[in-house]
This record gives C-alpha cells, sequence and structure tokens, in this order.
C-alpha cells in the first residue's frame, strides 16, 4: 500500500481511500459516505441555524412569531436528520 495508512485497534489495515462502506441509519437506509458527508453537514448547519435563534430570543424579551416558528421548525428538521445518519 502506499500514501498515508490507517490502522484499527484489531489488526485491520486499510487506507483511508479504501473506506467506502455504506453505513446504516436508524431508519434502515444506507448511506455512502458521500452522502452520510451531506447529511451531516446539513445537520451542522441545522444546529448552527438554532443555536443563532436562541441567541436571538435570548437577547430580546418579545421574539418576532418568524423567528419563534422558525425555530421549532428547524427542531423538527434537526430530529429527522439525526434519524437520517445516526447509524
Amino acid at each position: 500500500m502506499t500514501g498515508a495508512q490507517k490502522t484499527k485497534p484489531h489488526g485491520g489495515n486499510r487506507e483511508a481511500s479504501e473506506n467506502t462502506t455504506a453505513r446504516t441509519s436508524d431508519s434502515g437506509a444506507q448511506h455512502s459516505p458521500q452522502q452520510a458527508t451531506a447529511l451531516m453537514l446539513a445537520l451542522f448547519a441545522t444546529d448552527a441555524a438554532c443555536a443563532q435563534l436562541d441567541r436571538y430570543a435570548l437577547a430580546t424579551d418579545a421574539p418576532v412569531w418568524g423567528a419563534v416558528e422558525a425555530a421549532d421548525l428547524l427542531d423538527a428538521a434537526r430530529m429527522m436528520l439525526t434519524r437520517s445518519v445516526t447509524p
């Protein structure tokens, strides 16, 4: 093998580029590494948006209705994305 090697604790050696196994989520769907990465990035973006809305809500006594509704929708999206990417 050429290039950087990853060593597993139980003796399995493989190059990082050889790690192409599909992952199965809680929903039973199998994702390629590229698909799993896209879902994880969407989950991180959702978390970031939720954090921003939380900061906004803490900074005001009366958050606008749209921000509250958006936070609720993002919470639902985060829950669904988490189910999609959890092995």
